[in-house]
């Protein structure tokens, strides 16, 4: 919440400006980091707002609580959501088992969301190889 609210609202220079503060001091300490060299300067960033976003109810996010024995069966209610409420959920904890908890896994996860909603509205399914390596 902290990087959303030091850039909510600023115009572009400013949100550059306040992320490359944030930010310079760890990546000022990457090898052969040169402050006068222009190619160690980003040249952009991107930053979401979507804990600012009403309705996506200002953030979420899941953890599996300590003593927890059937992890597998809630990733899967997760994965499945509630598509007869036209409610589908994806992310890192929505992911195939071998990328839950990754950023590769939340983006296999919105790939495969994202089918399912084709789908669910008469889409024709696209070939898995491209999503989730098959696995989604």
């Amino acid at each position: 919440m902290y990087i959303t609210s030091l850039v909510h609202d600023k115009s572009p220079s400013a949100h550059h400006a306040a992320l490359n503060a944030f930010f310079l001091p760890y990546f000022s300490r990457l090898p052969h980091y040169s402050p006068a060299s222009p190619d160690c300067q980003p040249l952009t960033f991107l930053s979401t707002a979507w804990q600012k976003d009403d309705l996506a109810g200002h953030g979420s996010y899941c953890n599996f609580q300590v003593g927890l024995t059937d992890a597998d069966a809630d990733i899967e209610v997760m994965r499945h959501g509630m598509p007869e409420r036209h409610v589908w959920l994806a992310g890192e904890h929505t992911a195939p088992f071998v990328a839950v908890g990754t950023v590769t896994g939340a983006y296999w996860a919105g790939e495969g969301a994202a089918q399912r909603i084709i789908e669910a509205y008469g889409g024709k399914r696209r070939d898995k190889q491209t999503w989730g390596q098959g696995i989604g």
